[in-house]
C-alpha cells in the first residue's frame, strides 16, 4: 500500500495524547548538489544512526537500570515517531539532512532538561552527529502536537513518493508504539 502523508499524520495523531516531546536532530550531511544514490545512502546512513541513538537514549533515560527498556520494551521503550527529512535534490548549501522526532512515554520523573541531555549525549556523543538539536516540551498542547506531526511530514505532501519509498521520509524502523503502557 501507497500512504499518503495525510494517512502517516493520522496515524501519529491517533498517539496525539500521549507525545509529550518534539525535537529536530539535524546531522552533518549536507544534500545539496548531490545525486540521488548519494541521498539514498544518506537516508539509510541517518536512519542506522538515529537507530542507534534511540538505543542509547533509551538506556541513559532509565540510568541504573540501563537494560529496561530492552527487557521490556511494550512498557518502557519511549513511544517515537521519526522521519528523515532533507534529502532530497537541490542546491542550497545550508540544508542538511534532518530527524523530526516525537517522543512520548518518558519516565515521569524526567524533567525536560534531563531529558535534553539525554538525548543530546546519544545524538552529538555517541551517533557523533550535529549539536544543531531543537527540543521542545509539547506535552498537554493538542495544537503543538498536531503542529508538530504536520510539520514532519511536509515533505511527504510535497511529494507523495517520497513518503513511502524504500529510502523515503518515514523512518518506519525507528517508530515504536509501546501498547502495554500507554493503555
Amino acid at each position: 500500500m501507497n500512504y499518503t502523508a495525510n494517512d502517516v499524520a493520522s496515524h501519529f495523531q491517533k498517539y496525539s495524547d500521549h507525545i509529550s516531546h518534539y525535537a529536530v536532530m539535524h546531522t552533518k550531511l549536507r544534500s545539496a548538489n548531490k545525486s540521488q544514490k548519494t541521498l539514498d545512502s544518506y537516508v539509510e546512513q541517518t536512519n542506522k544512526n538515529l537507530h542507534y541513538a534511540l538505543q542509547v537514549f533509551e538506556a541513559k533515560i532509565h540510568d541504573g537500570h540501563i537494560n529496561r527498556a530492552r527487557r521490556k520494551p511494550e512498557i518502557y521503550k519511549p513511544l517515537s515517531f521519526a522521519t528523515i527529512e532533507g534529502a532530497y535534490e537541490t542546491t542550497n548549501n545550508e540544508l542538511t539532512v534532518h530527524v523530526n522526532l516525537l517522543l512520548g512515554n518518558l519516565p515521569t520523573h524526567l524533567n525536560d532538561a534531563h531529558i535534553y541531555q539525554c538525548l543530546t549525549y546519544a545524538w552529538l556523543y555517541k551517533a557523533k552527529q550535529s549539536d544543531d538539536l531543537s527540543f521542545y516540551n509539547i506535552a498537554n498542547d493538542n495544537q503543538s502536537v498536531c503542529r508538530a506531526i504536520n510539520y514532519s511530514v511536509k515533505e511527504g505532501r510535497a511529494n507523495r513518493e517520497r513518503l513511502w519509498s524504500t529510502n523515503g521520509i518515514w523512518s518506519v524502523q525507528n517508530c515504536w508504539i509501546p501498547h502495554q503502557a500507554l493503555d
